[in-house]
Formats: structure tokens, sequence, C-alpha cells
């Protein structure tokens, strides 16, 4: 659930993000100054680092819930219409129980794993680096482990595309307003556009300019981190 809520919020800033970015394209754009500084300080994968400490403990006392049968649960039903609080749906889940727990741990594993990966990478290029080729041999016992484990590359990769929506605007809305001869990012005010909002996720470089048509277009190398001079997987905005 807290998980799913980041996802909102970042969907959120996206429409935030288009909004600024249409009036980016008129003559005298003109933002509200709480807007822009609410981009300028929105830290995607700090906020979803958050996300996944607050996922975590959810998932982790749900699922010792179940097999401590405890009342606070749901009185869903294991199968055949047989209620996990009932005398056969007891008697179920202490048989296998054993293999619960097991589930359990393996599943706080997993989690412990990428919550540690995430406090080790220092900056978003290095956290994209560590989790686009993770993958977790999950037993096929596992049952709550399947159901509950995201897909922490999709998430992140989520993440890394919302930061270049933000970046790029701010971009944007920097040589709409004060830059008219473009062909740099040198050429941004530190003030309008930080250095964090400079680098592309994906390459842990600067994004890219490239002159098309007498226009200057600021893209990210996209998720295969090569650059396709704009094209291919390539983020112009």
């Amino acid at each position: 659930r807290t998980l799913i809520n980041d996802m909102v919020a970042q969907a959120m800033v996206r429409t935030t993000v288009r909004t600024v970015d249409m009036l980016a394209k008129t003559d005298n754009p003109s933002p509200p100054q709480e807007t822009i500084a609410y981009l300028k300080s929105y830290d995607t994968v700090e906020q979803l680092h958050s996300s996944l400490i607050g996922e975590s403990r959810f998932c982790s006392r749900y699922l010792r819930k179940i097999v401590t049968f405890s009342d606070d649960i749901a009185d869903d039903s294991l199968f055949f219409g047989i209620s996990i609080k009932s005398l056969v749906g007891k008697i179920f889940i202490w048989l296998v129980s054993p293999v619960m727990v097991t589930d359990i741990g393996y599943y706080q594993k997993i989690v412990s794993e990428v919550l540690t990966t995430f406090s080790e990478a220092k900056t978003p290029h290095q956290l994209w680096e560590k989790m686009r080729d993770k993958t977790y041999d999950i037993p096929f016992y596992c049952t709550l482990t399947n159901l509950a484990v995201p897909n922490y590359k999709a998430v992140v990769k989520k993440t890394m595309e919302t930061k270049i929506a933000v970046d790029l605007t701010l971009i944007k809305l920097a040589r709409a307003s004060q830059v008219k001869s473009f062909s740099s990012l040198e050429q941004l005010p530190i003030d309008l556009v930080p250095k964090k909002n400079q680098i592309d996720p994906f390459s842990g470089k600067p994004y890219l300019v490239r002159s098309s048509n007498d226009k200057a277009i600021v893209y990210s190398v996209g998720p295969n981190g090569k650059d396709d001079d704009g094209k291919g997987d390539d983020i112009t905005k």
C-alpha cells in the first residue's frame, strides 16, 4: 500500500511537471515560485526509499499476523470458502506454518538486501546500476514472498523517469526565461537548475545536448545507458 501511494505521488509530480512544461512554452513563463521550489527540492530516490521501508514493515507485520492467527487480519478465505479463522483453516495454517515462517524469512531477506542497496547508493545512477540487473531466485514454496515482493527494477526505473521529467522541465523553464541562445548545460543558472537536476540518472553524467533544426534538444540516454541521438529509448521530455 505504501509503495502504491508513492507511485501515485510520483504520478502527481509528473502532472505538475506537465503543467509547468506547458508554461515553459509560452512567451512569458511564470509558474508559481512555490511549485518551482517544490520540484527542485523533490528527491524521488529518497521518497522511494522511505516508501519501501514503510512497505516492508507493513508486509512483515501482516504476514506474521497470518502465522499467529491474529484477530487483526481479515477473515479471508483459504480455499473452497474455508476461512483463515475457522478450525480447519487454523489447522491448515498450523500444518504449513514451518514453511510460512521460512517464506516470511525469505521475504525479509530480500527486502533487507534492497534497502541496503538503497542506503549504499550515493547517487541515483549508482542505484540504477545496482538494481537494473538484480534478480531474485525465489523458491517455489515461498508463495507469500512471490506475492509480496514488488518488481523492484520496474519501480526504480519509473522513479528515474520521474526524476528526468522534473529535471528536463526545470531546464526547459530556465531556457525559456533566461537563456536565449542555448548550447550547453553550463549556461544554466544554478539557482534555477541545481547541479543535481543536471545529472542523468541513467548515465551518471550531465544530460546530453544536441542541436536539431536550429534547436537545442536536452535528453537522457535512457535505460540502456547509450546515446541513441535522442531516439530509441532516449528520453527527450
